[in-house]
């Protein structure tokens, strides 16, 4: 895979906020976009409560509360049915770059699950790049291992996979380390999250091409 394919100009930024990380048994409780057309912004990211519950109450751990500020009340007041909003993201995912950050190891599974769920086709595995593999890569001076790979995927996984002791590569890590300004951004909100991971993306793309 050329690195030119791995930054595409147009894309749409996902970001998912959970219970937990198992996507088997965890439950999707926000979901982020934010769509990229020639490197800009067509508008602000945006997001959307789910009730895994809905339209019962749903409890959300209490740590979950203190990390996103998501309440049980807010998902089981204001969120949308999962059998709604899932296949409707899928869809509108299924045939453009999708830009996640560690999204390999943790959105893709938990979208491909509620796919399943609600009997709908997940995005196919080509579509996703990963700023976390990016960021990795950069740092252990591997991006080569790129266009040795059939997909971003493929190399995405290889990297991410790879154990370096003490290389910290979650999201407001990268920002920081790269001297990307993210003080205006509260971290995990989906919406603040997708808008963290295109400022990244985008300072990748100047620091790798």
């Amino acid at each position: 895979m050329n690195i030119i394919n791995a930054f595409p100009d147009s894309y749409t930024v996902l970001d998912l906020e959970t219970t937990g990380f198992s996507s088997m048994n965890d439950d999707i409780i926000q979901i982020g976009i934010l769509d990229v057309e020639d490197h800009e912004l067509i508008d602000d990211a945006y997001s959307y409560i789910v009730n895994p519950n809905f339209p019962g109450s749903f409890t959300v751990p209490d740590h979950i509360t203190d990390l996103t500020g998501i309440t049980s009340e807010k998902v089981s007041i204001d969120g949308i049915d999962p059998a709604f909003i899932i296949p409707l993201i899928a869809e509108k995912l299924r045939h453009i770059p999708i830009v996640a950050h560690n999204g390999i190891r943790f959105d893709k599974p938990f979208l491909e699950v509620g796919c399943r769920r609600f009997n709908t086709l997940a995005p196919i595995d080509g579509l996703w790049i990963d700023t976390a593999a990016l960021y990795k890569a950069m740092k252990m001076d591997s991006m080569s291992l790129l266009n040795a790979s059939d997909t971003f995927l493929e190399f995405g996984t290889k990297i991410l996979n790879r154990s370096v002791r003490g290389l910290k590569y979650n999201l407001g890590h990268c920002c920081n380390d790269i001297g990307i300004d993210v003080s205006d951004l509260r971290a995990h909100r989906a919406d603040a999250d997708c808008e963290a991971t295109y400022r990244l993306f985008e300072q990748l793309r100047e620091e790798l091409i």
